[in-house]
């Protein structure tokens, strides 16, 4: 978060003289660009996603999945009423990617949390943290709009629906409500229940009991590709990695020159000819820009033999080429 610049609301009537202010020097697109420019340099392009609000830094071998979210500091002095500059209700303000603004206030939601947490004894984090493994598995997987369906709602679908019968249950203890509470606690156990159990089973379950015959890929590949460039053939190392489960597919391929990941895939049958078939993005390291531009394609692997894939690209540059990799032995 920026505090040497911030976002305000005053109270009406009251303006930046009235507290010693003046114009902001950096603008909040110029300051979301040098995080962006920062995470990339320590983590790299490939592992950094721009999304709607935040920035994803994907996980690899030395450090976990993170969120960051470019934030300048909100003063909210219209909340109290404050005509001190240095008394007011601190939060974090925003510009989306998709054009909308964003106005949060973390310490209060964080004091919130610790207060409903302590209520529950502590039930509501740790049912709070097993519905957002779960919304985050199936945004990541595409199932659902992460936008729509963010972690502050799921927060309070958690409190409403679930914890606060509980509550109001055990404080009141009417026969009605004590009936109610028990209806819902039952039910929402199940339902919970059920979920984890799917969810489980979607994501590794279904690898021992491969019921539909799905072939299943390697999580990494070593090979080639092979391709033309002014009608010399060439190759180029490459390494493919693959995030499967039973409803989704992810494939993220990376030469010394690039790094193209999945936007879309699927594994069709064909007639008892599996293939795996993906469109991709693919962008080349900054220092090739000038003869390899950032571009979409299309590649299509043969799965007969999920160990050993080989298969055709082609891409919006009117190119094409041929990939050859196998999995890594583990």
């Amino acid at each position: 978060m920026c505090k040497s610049t911030f976002f305000h609301s005053y109270p009406d009537g009251l303006d930046d003289s009235h507290y010693g202010f003046y114009e902001g020097t950096i603008p909040f697109h110029e300051f979301k660009s040098r995080v962006l420019d920062a995470l990339r340099n320590k983590f790299g392009s490939y592992s950094v996603k721009v999304r709607n609000k935040s920035v994803k830094i994907e996980s690899n071998t030395y450090h976990v999945d993170a969120d960051v979210v470019p934030a300048f500091q909100y003063r909210d002095y219209r909340r109290i009423g404050s005509r001190k500059r240095d008394v007011f209700t601190e939060g974090i303000k925003l510009h989306a990617e998709n054009g909308s603004t964003v106005i949060n206030y973390p310490k209060i939601h964080l004091s919130n949390g610790i207060e409903k947490n302590k209520a529950t004894n502590p039930r509501y984090k740790n049912l709070v943290r097993i519905v957002k493994r779960i919304r985050n598995n199936m945004v990541d997987d595409g199932v659902i709009n992460g936008d729509i369906i963010g972690s502050f709602l799921v927060e309070c679908l958690v409190w409403n629906f679930f914890l606060r019968w509980a509550i109001d249950g055990f404080v009141l203890n009417t026969g009605v409500l004590s009936v109610a509470y028990q209806f819902w606690s039952y039910a929402g156990e199940a339902i919970l229940f059920t979920t984890i159990l799917m969810f489980v089973y979607e994501r590794w379950v279904w690898r021992r009991i491969n019921v539909l015959k799905i072939p299943i890929l390697a999580q990494k590949y070593k090979g080639k590709i092979i391709f033309s460039r002014d009608g010399n053939k060439e190759e180029r190392v490459a390494e493919m990695d693959g995030k499967q489960t039973l409803l989704s597919v992810q494939v993220r391929f990376r030469t010394n020159e690039s790094c193209s990941h999945s936007i879309h895939t699927v594994i069709d049958d064909n007639n008892g000819y599996p293939r795996l078939l993906y469109y991709y993005l693919n962008e080349p390291d900054s220092n090739i820009r000038d003869v390899s531009s950032i571009h979409y394609g299309h590649a299509s692997l043969d799965l007969s033999n999920p160990e050993k894939l080989k298969g055709l690209y082609f891409t919006d540059r009117n190119t094409r080429g041929t990939i050859i990799v196998e999995a890594e032995k583990t």
